[in-house]
């Protein structure tokens, strides 16, 4: 089996971003793939890095993360239903609450603390600001949990960078 290195620069890692256009409505949407019936937020997500066939999951994981971190600029999404501005795509999932993207990140290892230009917050400052939001209601439960779920991944507050 080839090193992670050598697999990279053989299979030609260069991400294609334009693979992750509508990304975002694939998170909200929770839409499947009919064939392989997997989310098609991965499937993209996937092609963008250039993952293929037969790529063991540590080079998946590699060229996830060597994807993100050259796009990490274009992951945002921007939408009438998310109260931040071209935010994090990581805020959009937990606003949308959807918790396999947001396993998937922590799984592939991508920066969890960007801070987000348009409102100075990482994704975990965005969690406690809607915790204390929605305090006493539903919702201060699911960001709680996405809280929880995020610190285990090593997400941090910006006052913690």
């Amino acid at each position: 089996m080839p090193s992670v290195k050598t697999a990279l620069t053989a299979t030609g890692s260069c991400p294609h971003p334009t693979r992750l256009r509508g990304v975002c409505g694939m998170i909200s949407a929770r839409l499947m793939d009919k064939t392989t019936n997997d989310y098609l937020y991965r499937i993209r997500i996937y092609q963008a890095a250039g993952i293929n066939e037969y790529d063991s999951d540590e080079i998946k994981i590699q060229k996830i993360r060597k994807m993100w971190a050259l796009l990490e600029d274009q992951l945002v999404c921007d939408s009438t239903q998310f109260d931040v501005s071209k935010g994090n795509i990581l805020k959009y999932a937990a606003s949308t609450k959807h918790d396999a993207f947001i396993r998937d990140a922590i799984t592939w290892g991508v920066n969890l603390n960007r801070v987000d230009p348009t409102d100075n917050r990482t994704v975990l400052d965005y969690i406690s600001f809607h915790i204390e939001r929605h305090k006493g209601n539903a919702l201060e439960g699911m960001f709680a949990h996405y809280n929880k779920l995020l610190k285990a991944g090593g997400t941090k507050h910006k006052n913690e960078l």
